[in-house]
């Protein structure tokens, strides 16, 4: 990813959560005090979500929450924004956050208090509408050089209930790194789903190290799975916390003090008595060595991945933030103070990078080791041959930026988001060292900015050239048959079908500026959610020098859906509903994307949803499913325009 901003945010050196259960009766009676500097990730915002209700968030310039916010559909999960919106000021801005409130019964809960944190700052609240939705519009944010944040969501009404949701989102982009035009940053838009509002409760939480109280330990609390969370609060003296608004039902409380170690708990909410979390150290020591040579291997940091608590057996996930060791010393050490009682897996991350590298095999620990090994692949070097496309290759001694593509349907290179990897020029060739292969794309970025696309190298003897070429810039407006503006995104694919660019944002005007292309045929695809697009407008040839494209797609309209289960109108409890379209051509099959902002009325057995036909005058079909049932397919034609449209689907008894 270029230059982007290091995945320093949050590196919690060494701590990783482990399973224990409840203490002894009766502690002494000494306490261990708050140590004098307290790392606290989220608690000091965070504790402004315990039953403080925020003013609603003021308008932000640019920004405004449609009538009749589109609701998330009642599968949940996250979706690309249905909202337009034009960052007005350069820097990192939050994504809109929206969702649904239901209470037991998928009745809308209207009218209660939604507040938002995300990576330890409050971001605002709002009241949820007469159908349960709620918005929380962008913001700009502080990034710290941060690239993964925490959304923490609390609702509560004013009947004692409330709901949580959590969520991580990454940040894969800097403002102007092979991306589109623009010095301003958007973290994608989150849906956080329906959210039923459920009967909630205080917890208290009693946080004991040998029997002894810890006074400043940190507590939090999630629920397995980790569909909901909240942040961290620190104990009071006598070692207790006490959480605010935790919805009944089976919660996974953690604790961890400075020096003192981790411990975690199962329990259920509510609880009669305090919640008892006994604090334990476990240190661990790894050795990181070449798989060839057995030699040290310096700089290499472990991320860490734990079992996920209450989930079927092989289920696993990493903390968020990530939690990443120490890097290995010269002497390809790495002590973890506390490791957490359970069994983990370490993926290396090599020196100057921020993931660990795709396809590569975790080390399993297991419960309780001390010492473990990790042996790491240096792979081979790979050469190539600096050669003149239409600009100079770069001379001895550059330095070289290579963007690897993951496999042959996800090449995501040209806008930064693939891996990067530092060449040089040396002796007249190019060379990389430390990659095994480089898949089916690889661009290489000289230091005057000139672009070379880099073939699979063949024999060491005969290497392949790397033609250095001015990169392109490819402009794409789009408006629909009435010759109105069309927000949403655009992306870029090759005549074979791979992705080029994950869809880019249209501004105010309806238009897009993609930079970094190299000399090729480029397939525009409108009306994106995914890299993938949702149908090809244009092909354009930058052999030539820059390209421009106009694309017309249908105007938008409301489509009822009207669904009967076994004979009777209404929804199912859970549903799926797709939009289709033709898809690119040069992809040679059908696209969907999942509806996340549909509207519905269950009773009625309606849906409603906007929609838009990716060419004037082309038909709109959709498809819908009880959860885990077979598809149902419904097409209809676009009506004049101010119309509406109605489709009928018969969906069999759940």
């Amino acid at each position: 990813m270029g230059k982007k901003a290091a995945m320093a945010a949050a590196v919690l050196a060494a701590i990783l959560l482990w399973w224990t259960r409840p203490g002894g009766e009766g502690d002494p009676a000494p306490v261990i005090p708050a140590p004098p500097a307290i790392l606290v990730s989220e608690g000091t915002d965070a504790a402004r979500l315990q039953g403080v209700h925020v003013p609603p968030t003021p308008a932000v310039a640019g920004v405004e929450a449609p009538e009749g916010v589109p609701l998330a559909s009642a599968t949940g999960g996250a979706a690309a924004s249905p909202f337009g919106f034009v960052p007005t000021t350069g820097g990192l801005h939050s994504g809109g956050v929206f969702g649904r409130l239901v209470d037991e019964e998928r009745r809308p809960v209207a009218g209660a208090s939604v507040t938002l944190l995300l990576g330890g700052r409050l971001l605002g609240s709002a009241d949820s509408g007469g159908e349960g939705e709620f918005f929380l519009p962008p913001v700009p944010i502080e990034a710290e050089g941060a690239t993964h944040f925490r959304y923490l969501l609390l609702a509560a009404d004013g009947k004692g209930r409330a709901a949580r949701a959590q969520a991580m989102v990454t940040m894969t982009t800097d403002p102007g790194e092979w991306s589109g035009e623009g010095a301003a940053v958007m973290l994608p838009h989150m849906s956080m789903g329906t959210l039923t509002l459920r009967k909630a409760f205080p917890v208290e939480v009693l946080v004991t190290a040998g029997g002894v109280p810890v006074g400043g330990a940190l507590v939090a609390a999630e629920e397995p799975g980790g569909r909901a969370g909240t942040g961290e609060f620190p104990t009071d003296p006598e070692g207790r916390a006490r959480l605010e608004s935790i919805p009944g039902g089976d919660w996974i409380l953690r604790a961890r003090g400075s020096g003192l170690g981790t411990g975690r708990i199962l329990a259920r909410v509510p609880a009669g008595d305090a919640i008892r979390i006994p604090l334990a150290l476990r240190p661990l020591e790894i050795e990181v060595r070449d798989a060839a040579t057995e030699s040290p291997v310096e700089g290499v940091r472990l991320l860490v991945s734990r079992p996920v608590p209450g989930a079927e057996e092989g289920a696993w996930r990493t903390d968020f933030p990530p939690l990443l060791s120490p890097p290995s010393d010269s002497a390809g050490r790495i002590l973890i103070a506390d490791a957490g009682e359970g069994p983990l897996r370490l993926f290396p991350v090599r020196a100057g990078k921020e993931e660990p590298e795709a396809g590569v095999d975790p080390v399993e620990v297991a419960a309780g080791e001390g010492r473990v090994r990790v042996p790491l692949a240096q792979g081979i070097r790979l050469r190539w041959t600096p050669a003149f496309g239409d600009r100079d290759p770069p001379p001895e001694g550059s330095r070289v930026e290579v963007a690897l593509g993951n496999d042959a349907m996800d090449g995501i290179l040209l806008l930064g988001y693939g891996e990067v990897r530092e060449a040089r020029v040396e002796g007249g060739s190019l060379l990389l060292d430390g990659v095994e292969d480089i898949g089916p794309f690889a661009v290489a970025r000289a230091p005057d900015g000139a672009l070379a696309r880099l073939a699979p190298p063949g024999r060491e003897a005969d290497p392949p050239a790397a033609r250095f070429f001015t990169p392109r810039k490819l402009s794409v407006s789009v408006r629909d048959e009435d010759g109105r503006h069309v927000p949403g995104l655009v992306a870029l694919l090759t005549p074979q079908g791979a992705s080029l660019a994950h869809p880019q944002e249209l501004d105010g005007e309806g238009r897009i500026t993609f930079r970094g292309l190299l000399p090729e045929t480029v397939a525009v695809c409108v009306l994106a959610r995914t890299q993938w697009g949702g149908a090809e407008a244009a092909r354009v040839d930058l052999t030539a020098g820059d390209g421009s494209v106009e694309a017309v797609v249908g105007r938008e309209f409301l489509l009822r859906i009207r669904v009967r289960t076994g004979g009777k109108p209404g929804l199912p409890g859970e549903y799926e509903l797709r939009l289709l379209t033709p898809g690119p051509a040069c992809r040679g099959e059908p696209h969907f994307e999942y509806a996340e902002e549909a509207e519905e009325a269950p009773a009625a057995g309606e849906i409603r949803i906007r929609v838009r036909p990716h060419a004037p005058g082309a038909a709109v079909k959709v498809a819908l499913r009880a959860k885990g049932g077979a598809w149902r397919e419904a097409e209809v034609r676009p009506p004049a325009a101010g119309g509406e449209a109605e489709a009928a689907i018969e969906l069999p008894t759940e």
